[in-house]
C-alpha cells in the first residue's frame, strides 16, 4: 500500500484498523490518538502533552494546591519521560485519562486509580503522606516501564514502518520503471508499425496507381489499335481503289502504246512503200520529169520526215507516261507494302508494350516489397511457430539419437552372439575336425526348429493363459455387474418398502377420513335417512359396502406388496451370506432377472395402487365439497313430501317458526364443527387442504426455496446493472454464528477478473471494514480519502468505479 492511505489493512501478522477518533475521560488529555492515516501514524504514536495547569508547581516534599484539588505527585519532573501520560486536571481526568495503560478508550481496567474522595478535604494522619508517596512511586515506576516499553514498541513499529515504506517505494519504483519501459516499448512497436503500416498503405497507392496507368496504357493501346485497325482497313480500301485505277490507267496506257506501236509500224511500212514507189517511179521518168519528180519527192520525204519524227516524239511521250506511271505503281506498291507491315502502328504499340512492360515489372517489385513487408511484420508472430519447430525438430533428432543408440547396443549385441558363436563352433571344429560345415548348418537348423516349436507352445500357452485372465476378468466383471445389479435391486426394495410405508400411511389417513366422513353422514343423515325409500337405502348401502371392499383391496394390495418386499429382503441376505462365485453367476443373473421382473410389476402394482389412492382421494375432497356446500347429487336423489300439506305448514309456520330455526342452527352447528374437526384431522395427517398427498409441505418447501434462489439472483442481476457492482457474500466457518460476514465486490470495469474487493461485515454493529487485497493496494490515494476521510463506503466504491471507468474509457 501506499504511504498516506487510510483502510483496514493487516501489515504482517497486525492489522491497523482505521477507526473514528474517540475522545476519553477529560477530552483527550492522555491516551493514544486514532491512528487514522499512515502519514499521520508517527506523530500519532506519541501522546499528547497536556497543558501543565495554571499554579502548579513541582517540588519535592511540597503540597500546593492544584486545580480541582488534586494532590500532587511527590517527586522530581526531571523523572518523568518526554510528554505526560497523565491529565493531572481532576481526581475523575486522572482515572479516566489512563486509557493507554487500560486499552484505549477506559474500556480497561486502570493501572491506578483516585478515588472520587480525593478532593475532598478530611483530616490527613502523619503516615498517610508517606503511603501515598511510595503508591504514587510505585505507580511512577510502573509508568515508566510501560513508557520504555511503549517506546520500544514504537521504535520498533517505525523501523517495521520504515522498512515496509522502503519496499513498497521499491516497488513502486520498480513497477513504474516497468510500466515505462513497457510503454516505451510499446510505443516503439506502435511506431514501427504504423511506419510499416504507413509504407503498406503507400505501397498499395503506389502499385493502385501503377495499376490505373495500366489500365490507361490498355485502354489507349486498345484504342489506338482499333484506330490503327479503321486506318488500315481505310487505307487498304484506298489502296485497292487506287490500285484499280492505276491498272486501268496503264491498261490504257499500254493500249496507247499498241496503238501508236501499230501506227508507227504502219507509218514505216507506209513509208518504205512510198520510197520504193518513189524509187520506181525515179527509174521510169526519165530526165524530163526528173526534175520535178525530184522536188515533189523531196517535198513527200520532208511531210515524211516531219510525220516520223511527230511520231517519234508522240513515241517517246507514251513511253514516259508508260515509266511514271510504271513509278507510281511501284510507289503505291511499296506504301501498300508498308501499310501491310504497319511499320508506324507496330512502332507505337511496341512503346505501349514496352511502357506497359515497365509498369508491370515496377508493379511486381512494389510487390515483392509488400511481400517482404508482410513478411518482417508477421515474422513476429511466426517466432513461436519457428521456436515449436525447431524444438521439434530437437525432439525429433533426439528421437533420432536415441534410435541411433540402440541400434549400436543391438550391433554390439549382434557382434557378442557372433564372436560366442564362432567361439562355440571353433571348439567344435577343433574337437571334431571330420565333422562337415553342412553337418554343422543342420544341427543348427534341427536347434532352430526346436525353438521355434518351443515358442509357438509357449505362445499358445501365453494365449491360452490370456484367455484364462480375460476368461477371469469377465467372470469378475459379471461378479461385479451382479453385485451392482444386486444393490439396484436392494435399492429399488428400499424404495418399494418406503413407498409401501407412504402407502400404508396414506390408508390410514383414508380410512381415518372414511370413518370421519361415514360419522358425519350418519350424523346428518339420522333424521332424513328414515325418510327414504327402501330402494334409496339400499343404493346408499351397496355404496358404502363398496367403498369398504376397495378399502380392503387397497390394504390386501399393500399385505402382499409387504409379504414380497420381505421375500426380496430374504433373498437379497442369503445372497451376501453365501457369496458370488463364478460358477452361480449365471443362476443369479437369471434369479436377479426374475427379480427385476417381480420388481417391475411390484412397480406396476405400485402404480395403479397410487392411482386408485388419488382417485379416492379426489372422491373424498369432491364428497367434503359437495358436503360443504350442499350439493345434492340429482341421480341418487329425490325431493320428499312431508306429511304436511302446505296449507297446514302456512298454518302452523307462525307457531313452529321459531323452533325450526332452533333446530335448523343447531344441525348447522353440528356439520360446521364436524368439517372443522375433518380439517383439522387432515392436517395431522399431512394432507393439508384438498386431499393432497403427504409430501406435499416438502414440495412446497422446494418451489419456495427456487422461488427465491430466482429471486435472489434476478436481484444481484439487477444490482450489477445499475451499481456495476457484482455482490457476493463469502462463507466463514470459522466465524459461522458470529454475526461477522465477508462480502466480495468485484466491478465490471475491472482491468483483470481477479481484481476485487473484501468487506467485513458485523451485522450486529453494522460497521463495514475493508480487507487487504492486491486489488486494493493498487487504488489511488484520492480514492482512500473518501473511505478514511469521510468514513463513506458508498462514496469510495462510487469514486472507484467512476476511476475505473475513465481508466476503461482513455484505453479504448
Amino acid at each position: 500500500m501506499a504511504s498516506g492511505r487510510k483502510s483496514g489493512f493487516t501489515f504482517g501478522e497486525e492489522r491497523l484498523e482505521s477507526r473514528p477518533r474517540t475522545e476519553s475521560g477529560g477530552g483527550g488529555g492522555g491516551g493514544w490518538n486514532s491512528m487514522a492515516s499512515t502519514s499521520g501514524f508517527l506523530d500519532e504514536l506519541a501522546p499528547a502533552t497536556p497543558a501543565q495547569p495554571t499554579g502548579a508547581r513541582w517540588t519535592s516534599g511540597t503540597s500546593a494546591p492544584f486545580t480541582g484539588g488534586v494532590t500532587p505527585i511527590v517527586g522530581d519532573r526531571s523523572a518523568f519521560m518526554e510528554g505526560d501520560y497523565f491529565g493531572l486536571r481532576d481526581a475523575k481526568g486522572l482515572n479516566e485519562s489512563s486509557d493507554f495503560l487500560g486499552g484505549g478508550g477506559g474500556s480497561g481496567a486502570p493501572l491506578f486509580s483516585v478515588p472520587e474522595s480525593a478532593g475532598k478535604k478530611r483530616p490527613r494522619s502523619s503516615e498517610e503522606p508517606d503511603k501515598d508517596t511510595s503508591r504514587l512511586t510505585l505507580a511512577h515506576t510502573q509508568t515508566t516501564q510501560n513508557q520504555q516499553q511503549n517506546s520500544r514498541d514504537v521504535v520498533k513499529l517505525r523501523s517495521q514502518l520504515s522498512t515496509l515504506r522502503r519496499q513498497l517505494e521499491t516497488e513502486q519504483l520498480r513497477a513504474k520503471q516497468e510500466h515505462i519501459r513497457a510503454e516505451r516499448d510499446l510505443r516503439k512497436e506502435k511506431t514501427r508499425t504504423e511506419q510499416e503500416a504507413r509504407r503498406a498503405r503507400d505501397l498499395d497507392e503506389e502499385i493502385a496507381r501503377l495499376r490505373r496507368e495500366k489500365q490507361r496504357l490498355e485502354m489507349e493501346a486498345v484504342r489506338t489499335r482499333q484506330s490503327n485497325d479503321a486506318a488500315m482497313d481505310r487505307a487498304r480500301r484506298q489502296v485497292r481503289d487506287l490500285e484499280h485505277a492505276k491498272h486501268a490507267e496503264m491498261q490504257t496506257l499500254e493500249d496507247e502504246i499498241k496503238d501508236l506501236t501499230e501506227e508507227v509500224r504502219t507509218l514505216r511500212e507506209a513509208l518504205e512503200i512510198k520510197i520504193e514507189e518513189r524509187d520506181e517511179a525515179k527509174d521510169a521518168e526519165d530526165d524530163s520529169t526528173a526534175g520535178d519528180s525530184r522536188e515533189a519527192a523531196l517535198r513527200a520525204a520532208r511531210a515524211s520526215a516531219q510525220e516520223v519524227q511527230r511520231l517519234q516524239i508522240a513515241l517517246q511521250g507514251a513511253q514516259t507516261s508508260l515509266k511514271d506511271a510504271r513509278a507510281q505503281v511501284e510507289d503505291q506498291r511499296v506504301e501498300i507494302r508498308a501499310l501491310h507491315e504497319g511499320s508506324a502502328v507496330s512502332g507505337r504499340v511496341g512503346e505501349l508494350n514496352s511502357a506497359l512492360h515497365r509498369a508491370e515489372e515496377r508493379e511486381s517489385r512494389l510487390r515483392n516489397q509488400l511481400t517482404e513487408l508482410q513478411k518482417r511484420f508477421e515474422s513476429r508472430e511466426d517466432d513461436s511457430l519457428m521456436v515449436e519447430a525447431l524444438r521439434a525438430q530437437i525432439r525429433k533428432l533426439e528421437a533420432q539419437r536415441d534410435d541411433l543408440t540402440q541400434m549400436e547396443a543391438e550391433y554390439n549385441a549382434l557382434k557378442a552372439e557372433r564372436r560366442e558363436w564362432s567361439g562355440l563352433f571353433g571348439e567344435l571344429l577343433e574337437a571334431h575336425g571330420d565333422v562337415a560345415p553342412t553337418e554343422v548348418m543342420g544341427v543348427v537348423r534341427e536347434l532352430q526348429a526346436e525353438q521355434r516349436k518351443i515358442v509357438r507352445q509357449l505362445s499358445a500357452a501365453q494365449i491360452q493363459a490370456s484367455k484364462m485372465t480375460a476368461a477371469r476378468d469377465t467372470a469378475a466383471d459379471s461378479v461385479l455387474g451382479l453385485e451392482r445389479e444386486l444393490a439396484k435391486t436392494q435399492r429399488d426394495l428400499t424404495a418399494a418398502t418406503e413407498r409401501a410405508e407412504a402407502l400404508e400411511r396414506q390408508t390410514v389417513f383414508l380410512e381415518s377420513e372414511r370413518k370421519s366422513l361415514l360419522r358425519v353422514i350418519d350424523t346428518v343423515s339420522d333424521e332424513p335417512y328414515a325418510t327414504l325409500s327402501k330402494k334409496q337405502q339400499a343404493e346408499l348401502a351397496e355404496d358404502r359396502e363398496a367403498r369398504r371392499a376397495d378399502l380392503e383391496g387397497l390394504k390386501a394390495n399393500l399385505a402382499a406388496a409387504h409379504e414380497r418386499i420381505r421375500e426380496l429382503e430374504s433373498a437379497a441376505r442369503s445372497d451376501r451370506v453365501q457369496g458370488m462365485s463364478p460358477a452361480i453367476a449365471r443362476q443369479r443373473n437369471k434369479q436377479l432377472e426374475s427379480t427385476e421382473a417381480r420388481v417391475e410389476a411390484l412397480q406396476k402394482e405400485n402404480r395403479s395402487l397410487e392411482k386408485r389412492l388419488d382417485e379416492a382421494l379426489d372422491r373424498v375432497a369432491e364428497l367434503e365439497h359437495d358436503e360443504a356446500a350442499g350439493v345434492i347429487n340429482p341421480s341418487k336423489t329425490k325431493v320428499l313430501h312431508l306429511t304436511f300439506n302446505p296449507e297446514r305448514r302456512a298454518l302452523g309456520a307462525s307457531s313452529d317458526a321459531s323452533a325450526g330455526a332452533k333446530d335448523e342452527s343447531a344441525i348447522v352447528e353440528v356439520l360446521r364443527s364436524e368439517i372443522a374437526d375433518l380439517k383439522a384431522q387432515l392436517k395431522e395427517a399431512g394432507g393439508g387442504d384438498g386431499g393432497r398427498g403427504v409430501g406435499d409441505p416438502i414440495k412446497r418447501h422446494e418451489r419456495l426455496k427456487k422461488k427465491f434462489m430466482e429471486w435472489t439472483r434476478t436481484f444481484k442481476e439487477a444490482v450489477y446493472l445499475l451499481t456495476g457492482l457484482k455482490i457476493d457474500m463469502m462463507e466463514n466457518d470459522a466465524q459461522a454464528g458470529s454475526g461477522i460476514k465477508i462480502l466480495r465486490a468485484k466491478s465490471m470495469f475491472a482491468e483483470r477478473g481477479s481484481d476485487e474487493l473484501r468487506f467485513r461485515w458485523n451485522t450486529e454493529s453494522d460497521a463495514l471494514e475493508l480487507l487487504e487485497t492486491e486489488f486494493a493496494r493498487r487504488i489511488d490515494e484520492d480514492v482512500f480519502a473518501y473511505l478514511s476521510n469521510f468514513k463513506s463506503v458508498p462514496a469510495f466504491l462510487a469514486s472507484l468505479q467512476s476511476d475505473l471507468f475513465s481508466r476503461q474509457t482513455v484505453q479504448t
